[in-house]
């Protein structure tokens, strides 16, 4: 069923009055439902990655700013996840990749309008 891995969060990115934020997988702005593994992995940018094989997880995120990267591992045992973002439409993103690749943006979005997004 494979897994899907999360290894970072970036927020604030195109708004020169808000600084760039990087948030790893262990810091508490980040909220996890469900069952997630921690896992060191020497090619992640703070050197853990989370992942699981649960299918009804959720990940929180509220940020200030006006845009948001997510970084993750793709790899062969991902699937894709679906990200909502301030309670609109889902958009699907895919974690598959035949060959093994940490820190990849696999998620983009800017001009928001600025405040707190989740």
């Amino acid at each position: 069923s494979g897994n899907t891995s999360v290894q970072s969060v970036t927020s604030g990115i195109n708004n020169a009055a808000v600084a760039d934020t990087f948030v790893e997988e262990n810091n508490g702005l980040i909220q996890y439902t469900g069952v997630w593994n921690r896992e060191g992995d020497g090619n992640a940018s703070g050197g853990y990655k989370i992942n699981t094989n649960d299918n009804n997880v959720k990940i929180y995120y509220t940020w200030y700013g006006t845009g948001i990267d997510w970084l993750a591992q793709v790899d062969s045992g991902s699937r894709s996840v679906l990200v909502k973002v301030d309670g609109g439409q889902p958009t699907r993103v895919d974690l598959f990749s035949w060959t093994t690749k940490s820190k990849q943006p696999v998620y983009r979005l800017r001009n928001m309008t600025l405040g707190l997004h989740t």
